[in-house]
């Protein structure tokens, strides 16, 4: 018999059986040639991507045992997640950028040579305190009633203590009187000249006065302050010493 597929001819010798092609092994009785006109398909055409796309769904299906609904979510999953990372690459570089934009001006401004340098300022020198040339103390204050019978003023009387701080002997001396509270806030200042010599590190008590004008609120101030609740500060502006020698003091 002759194979309707390979034409080969079976001889007596063959070992298969007699409805099988010892060539070629296919069914004689089985056997339909290829049709030389291809069939007429009514379904619509498919696109080859389509094709392509349902033939590896189908093929990963049947392979993984996948059901078909979830190859469309596991490949939107893949293209969410590297579309994800492209922005968050994108990101990065933004920020990489404008660092590198930072450091790069920061350097050209610090090595600018147009930038004025800062001159470096220098605190002034304190000047060394120089004590004073005398000090005081009120010792006594009251108040002289008028009598004008004997030519008396109503005045506010006080006793102050100098002492000499100098390396000379004082012959006389000026300067500026000035009673405080105990909050430094000035009552009442007067000028005052006293030609009484006063010895190097000796005291001068020295009484004096000032006329009391009763309309004058700092005047009524001094006179009913509590000698207690009153400082006094003296401010020396020349003195003559018993050698002859003047020195002034701003």
């Amino acid at each position: 018999m002759k194979c309707p597929k390979c034409s080969y001819e079976r001889k007596p010798t063959d070992k298969a059986p007699e409805y099988e092609c010892p060539n070629c092994g296919i069914v004689y009785n089985k056997y339909r040639p290829p049709s030389t006109t291809a069939p007429i398909s009514t379904s619509p055409r498919k696109t080859t991507s389509s094709v392509e796309d349902s033939e590896l769904h189908e093929t990963a299906s049947k392979r993984f045992n996948i059901p078909p609904w979830a190859i469309p979510i596991f490949i939107g999953l893949v293209i969410g997640y590297f579309a994800g990372r492209e922005h968050i690459k994108y990101e990065l570089r933004q920020t990489f950028q404008v660092a590198a934009e930072g450091i790069t001006k920061g350097f050209s401004t610090a090595l600018s040579p147009t930038q004025p340098e800062r001159k470096k300022v220098t605190p002034p020198v304190a000047k060394p305190k120089v004590p004073p040339p005398l000090s005081v103390n009120l010792e006594k204050k009251g108040f002289q009633e008028a009598n004008y019978r004997i030519g008396l003023d109503d005045a506010i009387t006080f006793t102050i203590n100098f002492r000499n701080l100098t390396n000379g002997d004082i012959r006389a001396f000026d300067g500026n009187i000035v009673f405080t509270d105990l909050l430094d806030n000035i009552i009442l200042s007067a000028n005052i000249a006293i030609n009484d010599p006063v010895a190097m590190n000796s005291n001068l008590e020295w009484a004096g006065q000032i006329n009391y004008n009763q309309f004058i609120d700092k005047h009524k101030r001094l006179r009913n302050e509590d000698l207690q609740n009153i400082k006094i500060q003296f401010n020396t502006k020349k003195i003559l010493f018993a050698d002859g020698t003047v020195k002034e003091f701003q």
